[in-house]
């Protein structure tokens, strides 16, 4: 979710930027006419956009809250009922909606899960009501950039739509590269001070002994390429936890030609494609070396 929000803040800027350019071309001899117009475009991005953008995020977010702990509770309460608030200012294609029980698991809730549409205040809420014989809801009833489910997805504003489709490839590129290096350079000041600087021994029950890590250490892990570097930087927050967790996969010897290393042991985080590559030198010591994407040696 917060590498979407800050995709989109980028996007947006990008945006406005563009429209600013096409002011100054058709004002390119009126100044005072280029200023008012960039006024107007400031309080409608900057002031109407931004709050409803603002208040859309923050209950994006609450929602997606809830959706871990509906997933977590759906043994008790298989099903969620959608609600609106029930006032004047609730939008005609959400009171369509209001009332309807679908299981969790349901196609529904992809397509309709809250927030659906700008400033959206609807909720969903658990219950063991069983499902309503409502035929399909036409897809139309709630705008594309919408028909989502954040709780699974994390995208707050939907990558394909609003100012998203505006952004050339290059810019959009350009904006995934500053926030990987963003989390990059975060990932290394939390290891720094949290585990280097203590001295934090991390082990697992399959490792022969534990390890620290180095500066060195956690600079090259937070280089080795990787398909998720985001979430692979997001991983070294819960490092220690993650690690022990870990599914031993296998180790391998290393030839007689490789002198600074004896072995090397593969572990698979169980948060998703994050392999641990930790290797055993020729002094005995352990050290992590990297978390790749999959195991490039074979077992020898």
């Amino acid at each position: 979710m917060e590498e979407n929000l800050y995709k989109f803040s980028g996007a947006k800027s990008y945006t406005q930027l563009v429209e600013i350019n096409q002011l100054a071309q058709k004002y390119k001899n009126d100044y005072q006419g280029f200023k008012d117009q960039v006024q107007v475009l400031n309080g409608q991005y900057n002031k109407n956009y931004l709050q409803a953008e603002f208040q859309t995020a923050r209950q994006a977010g609450h929602h997606a809250g809830q959706w871990q702990t509906f997933e977590a509770d759906k043994d008790l309460f298989p099903n969620l009922k959608y609600r609106t608030v029930g006032d004047d200012r609730v939008r005609e294609e959400h009171t369509v909606l209001e009332g309807t029980v679908k299981p969790l698991d349901d196609p529904f809730w992809s397509l309709y899960y809250p927030p659906n549409g700008w400033r959206c205040r609807c909720t969903a809420i658990q219950t063991a009501e069983k499902p309503t014989g409502k035929g399909n809801i036409p897809e139309d009833m709630v705008k594309p950039e919408f028909r989502t489910n954040v709780g699974k997805t994390g995208e707050v504003f939907k990558a394909d739509q609003g100012y998203f489709r505006i952004v050339h490839k290059t810019v959009s590129d350009r904006i995934e590269n500053l926030f990987i290096e963003r989390t990059s350079n975060e990932a290394r000041e939390y290891a720094k001070t949290r585990y280097v600087e203590k001295q934090v021994k991390f082990s697992h029950p399959e490792l022969p002994a534990s390890f620290t890590l180095s500066n060195k250490d956690i600079k090259a892990i937070v280089s080795t390429p990787h398909k998720d570097q985001v979430g692979r930087n997001y991983l070294v927050r819960n490092l220690k936890n993650d690690l022990r967790e870990a599914e031993f996969m296998l180790s391998t010897e290393v030839g007689k030609e490789k002198a600074l290393y004896k072995r090397w042991f593969y572990l698979k985080s169980r948060s998703g494609d994050y392999y641990y590559n930790i290797a055993e030198l020729a002094n005995g010591r352990l050290a992590l070396r990297a978390i790749t994407d999959t195991i490039k040696e074979k077992k020898q």
